[in-house]
């Protein structure tokens, strides 16, 4: 698969990261689209991704008829993916949680931080101040 030409995709990732000139309030219809599910071992060619209010509302493939209400945004056969977890990061600062976004990290859980810098994400993802992943924060060390 060529990299260059993956993106990486969640309703959140989607919205805020390859895409960011979309709003989170709307409806979109990603068209022409290879999608990877996370579930079936193939690519879905042709896909077709409804997206309404910042939430994956049903994928179709093949020729499918998008409502009038539905803003178009043709992907070029670009590859779309689940976001990633990353399981175990020490995020604490807004550029990793930047770069965690544009990487496709659609959520990390952290295993701790010196200041509670993962908790001040958190929430800053969480009241819509900062576009970034959904933090599962542990605070500080414990040693």
């Amino acid at each position: 698969m060529n990299r260059s030409k993956l993106i990486l995709v969640t309703a959140f990732a989607l919205l805020c990261a390859p895409f960011s000139v979309l709003s989170a309030d709307g409806s979109y219809a990603l068209i022409n689209a290879n999608l990877f599910d996370g579930v079936d071992d193939d690519i879905t060619e042709n896909a077709t991704v409804f997206v309404k209010d910042g939430l994956i509302e049903r994928i179709e493939s093949g020729d499918v008829n998008v409502p009038k209400n539905y803003t178009i945004v043709d992907v070029e056969g670009n590859f779309l993916m689940p976001g990633m977890i990353d399981a175990h990061t020490h995020i604490d600062t807004v550029e990793r949680a930047k770069r965690a976004l544009d990487s496709g990290i659609t959520t990390v859980r952290s295993a701790s931080v010196s200041a509670f810098q993962d908790v001040a994400l958190r929430e800053l993802v969480r009241t819509g101040k900062l576009a970034g992943p959904e933090v599962v924060a542990a605070g500080v060390y414990v040693t």
